[in-house]
């Protein structure tokens, strides 16, 4: 509740903190140019904390009064890690990474012809009825392109009559072999642990959960 004078932010109970870093980098230009590498580098890093401000567990209390009581830091922190809402987030990942090198006739063992993916995500969360809930992503892939490079055969090109109805007989080409080979591959890896949190006991440590 508020005033009607008041914007939604104005009315919030809670204190919000976010942060967040992202970058983009090619780690082939680090090194030597023969190399002809192509590496797509990117990375982010996020958080969130949100910090209420009455005692999720005593909701009738301020929290910064419930922290008053305490003396120890260490007891502090213990209260803060149930009071607040904490989100984590961090992404990895090495897209389509090749070594753009190539005989002057394309041929199947051609480094060029390879190419490579790498991702990693992890997500963590926090709050008063979640001690943590951690996710992990894992993603690696490989992909094989080739494109054959050779003269059609055209059966009928040398036939000798100019006869307009030929010219289509004459264009026909057949290819006898494949225009393109290629195959991708990819392999994943899923896993969860999510631990609850007894708020009525703290003594009592609820079982952890996985997924994978």
């Amino acid at each position: 509740f508020g005033g009607l004078e008041e914007s939604v932010s104005q009315r919030r109970t809670d204190n919000y903190y976010q942060y967040a870093v992202t970058t983009n980098v090619d780690a082939g230009r680090f090194l030597p140019h023969w190399l002809k590498l192509s590496a797509p580098l990117y990375f982010s890093y996020s958080k969130e904390i949100l910090s209420p401000e009455y005692d999720p567990v005593n909701e009738d209390l301020r929290l910064d009064d419930v922290l008053e009581t305490y003396s120890d830091q260490r007891q502090k922190d213990s209260v803060l890690d149930v009071a607040r809402t904490i989100s984590t987030y961090k992404n990895f990942s090495l897209s389509n990474l090749k070594f753009d090198i190539k005989s002057k006739k394309p041929m199947p063992y051609d480094p060029a012809n390879f190419s490579f993916s790498y991702s990693f995500s992890k997500k963590h969360n926090s709050s008063t009825t979640t001690r943590y809930d951690n996710e992990l992503n894992w993603k690696l892939g490989l992909t094989y392109n080739y494109s054959p490079v050779y003269k059609a055969w055209t059966p009928f090109a040398k036939l000798e009559s100019k006869s307009p109805a030929l010219k289509f007989v004459k264009a026909l080409n057949l290819n006898y072999l494949p225009q393109n080979i290629g195959f991708s591959s990819d392999l994943t890896r899923y896993y969860q642990e999510t631990q609850l949190r007894d708020i009525e006991d703290a003594s009592y440590e609820i079982p952890v959960s996985v997924s994978k």
